[in-house]
């Protein structure tokens, strides 16, 4: 607790060595879930991913996100970017980039439930305002662009998280940008 920020009275990520479950519960209280780092200094330029998997496929709209230059070490923070593995419906599993709540690019991966339990790894590239996110199905290790933009957001938080959906997240790591 002393490092990571959970809100209390939503689901609580539960940490077994570099892995992190998220149980979706059916209830409001597993709807919104945020992990957050705390007190984390990054430099101008630095690199942070995760690898992730969505672990049901019993109900549409399911997130699983990584965030980066958030502005507050709290969980909740929408003024931040995010890079989403999402299954919006049944035949749609797309992976996604916001900042803030504009979605700036979409890439469908996906039909049917074939991505259930399956690991996709999610990265975002931070060069002072310019943010390229990337994804890459776990099997490989190319990383495919999903696209470049400048943003507004210059906080240093990062964290994962969760909108209605049980996921994994198997590590999450910043590292500085070396030339």
């Amino acid at each position: 607790t002393a490092k990571w920020n959970q809100v209390g009275g939503v689901t609580q990520g539960q940490a077994t060595g570099s892995t992190i479950t998220i149980p979706y519960d059916g209830s409001g209280v597993g709807q919104d879930v945020r992990i957050a780092r705390k007190g984390v200094t990054l430099p101008a330029n630095y690199w942070v991913e995760t690898r992730t998997r969505i672990t049901d496929a019993t109900h549409d709209g399911q997130e699983a996100s990584l965030i980066a230059q958030g502005s507050s070490p709290d969980p909740y923070f929408g003024s931040a970017v995010h890079v989403q593995l999402v299954r919006f419906g049944q035949n749609n599993w797309v992976i996604r980039a916001r900042d803030d709540f504009d979605e700036v690019f979409i890439r469908t991966i996906g039909g049917g439930r074939d991505l259930t339990n399956i690991w996709v790894k999610l990265a975002l590239k931070v060069v002072g305002s310019t943010v390229t996110a990337y994804w890459a199905p776990s099997s490989s290790p190319v990383w495919q662009p999903l696209g470049t933009w400048t943003t507004g957001k210059n906080g240093s938080a990062f964290g994962i998280g969760t909108w209605t959906a049980g996921a994994e997240f198997d590590y999450l790591v910043a590292r500085p940008l070396n030339t």
